[in-house]
């Protein structure tokens, strides 16, 4: 697979699992029914969210699940991708694993550190790169593993400045989610030890028909504020489609590249399930 291929499916993956979704254990189901402002999470003892999608790329190539947990200020989302598809020689059999751990304040989902790990189903090797936020300090600590045979190596380790409004792509869209909509907000983006200048644009209201339903979504699109003309080009940003519910949940998330076509993840449920 190719690197910026790689580097699609892994960013449109991270980005989709981070705008978790409001479907909520029986035990919060009454909570459910009013708005889902930062307030009532707080009220909120524990709350378990879930949701499933599966990934295109012309056809499909792999599903994704994810898992948040909430206990008071804690909070812990888990999140595996599994391609399984083949397209020519662009495809390969991989397992991605995301975690991040972090405390919730106000309106902000400050990450204590994350986790992004990938796994080559065919080769066995993988990688592994995690992330210790220390926002007393303002630095973080960045450690990548590598796995070959079995044997576990470490490639690099190392402490870099922290500006205090950076996240792990996963906080940084659960920011995105929990604050009032802007028209354009620049962020910065930590994502695999490099710390990306990304700008979000809201695009306003629109219809999306996914599953045989209608949905009334909110458009985003995400670019790299420091790609190259070249990149812009290839690469028109990632769109984000998020439920003009409440919650926001998160339906759709997709990338036209111009030599792949429309890299995309869709929600694969119904829309019951999450009214």
């Amino acid at each position: 697979m190719g690197t910026k291929l790689k580097s699609l499916i892994t960013f449109s993956l991270a980005a989709i699992i981070a705008l978790y979704p409001s479907k909520l254990s029986p035990a919060t189901a009454r909570a459910a029914q009013m708005p889902q402002t930062l307030a009532v999470q707080k009220d909120l003892e524990t709350r378990i969210e879930r949701l499933n999608y599966n990934m295109y790329c012309k056809i499909k190539v792999g599903v994704a699940q994810i898992s948040f947990t909430q206990t008071g200020k804690d909070y812990v989302m888990r999140a595996t991708g599994e391609t399984s598809s083949i397209i020519g020689k662009l495809f390969f059999n991989r397992v991605y694993n995301f975690q991040t751990n972090g405390s919730v304040d106000d309106n902000t989902f400050l990450p204590v550190y994350h986790t992004y790990s990938m796994r080559n189903k065919q080769t066995l090797s993988s990688a592994e790169i995690v992330h210790h936020f220390n926002f007393k300090n303002l630095d973080i600590r960045i450690i990548s593993y590598s796995m070959q045979t079995k044997q576990k190596k470490v490639e690099y380790d190392k402490t870099l400045t922290l500006p205090p409004e950076a996240r792990d792509v996963l906080s940084t869209l659960m920011e995105i989610r929990a604050k009032p909509i802007e028209k354009e907000r620049d962020l910065i983006i930590v994502d695999k030890g490099i710390q990306k200048r990304c700008k979000l644009i809201y695009e306003g209201l629109t219809t999306i028909d996914l599953n045989d339903e209608d949905y009334s979504v909110h458009k985003f699109k995400l670019v790299d504020r420091d790609a190259s003309l070249k990149e812009a080009k290839k690469v028109n940003g990632v769109q984000l489609y998020l439920y003009n519910n409440p919650s926001r949940t998160p339906l759709k998330l997709c990338i036209q590249d111009t030599t792949l076509g429309e890299v995309k993840i869709d929600f694969a449920g119904k829309k019951f399930e999450i009214d």
